[in-house]
């Protein structure tokens, strides 16, 4: 039993890591002042970022909350669709 709860642990764990670097990836990507499209956004939100964003959404800055909804507006039917059919 005690290798389960340790396993469990480390998962939690590893995904909390996962989640953070997320966050700092998306920052530093979308989170500067420089202009941007949601187009050019768009094209680096993966199916994958999609998923371990719905965990992790709250922990991004307000302005890049904004531009990461914004950039949802471009993403191609196929990710979408494939986000979608996850959930």
């Amino acid at each position: 039993m005690a290798s389960s709860s340790s396993s469990s642990t480390t998962s939690t764990r590893e995904s909390h890591l996962r989640d953070q670097d997320l966050v700092r990836w998306i920052e530093n990507k979308l989170g500067s002042t420089e202009l941007w499209g949601g187009r050019q956004a768009s094209s680096m939100l993966t199916r994958d970022m999609l998923v371990e964003l719905e965990t992790c959404f709250q922990e991004l800055e307000p302005a890049t909350k904004m531009k990461t909804i914004q950039a949802m507006a471009h993403l191609s039917p196929k990710i979408l669709h494939a986000w979608k059919s996850r959930c």
